[in-house]
């Protein structure tokens, strides 16, 4: 009896689903394309590319090292000032002649205490401070 009313559900449901269905749509007609218009300047289609190929390499850019101007401070220090094009930028580089290999005999590693003791502060400025003053 289960098997009976089991069938009698699923045809209900099949035949509510028919009915609830919904209608395609109604077609829109497709409009006829315009034929193109010649023109006064049609030129001929390019030739076609071959990808199977690499192209000729173009020629080589000119380029030359920057001309370097020397500028000697009041310190003594040297600044070297190089222009590279127009764009705006600036570059700082401090380059000093000494070194670790410039310590004294006794006293190897003076230089890379000192430069540790940078960022550490010094006397009344903590390390901000000596960075702005410096």
């Amino acid at each position: 009896m289960a098997t009976g009313s089991l069938f009698a559900g699923l045809v209900t449901g099949s035949l509510l689903m028919v009915a609830c269905g919904n209608t395609p749509p109604a077609e829109t007609p497709t409009p006829t394309p315009t034929p193109p218009t010649p023109s006064v300047t049609d030129e001929a289609p390019p030739a076609l590319v071959n990808r199977a190929a690499l192209p000729e390499p173009g020629p080589a850019p000119e380029w030359g090292p920057p001309e370097v101007t020397e500028l000697p401070l009041s310190n003594g220090a040297k600044l070297w000032y190089l222009k590279m094009g127009s764009t705006p930028l600036v570059s700082v580089q401090l380059v000093l002649p000494n070194g670790a290999s410039s310590d004294p005999v006794g006293k190897e590693g003076l230089t890379q205490i000192t430069t540790d003791m940078l960022d550490e502060g010094a006397g009344k400025l903590d390390a901000l401070a000596l960075s702005e003053e410096l």
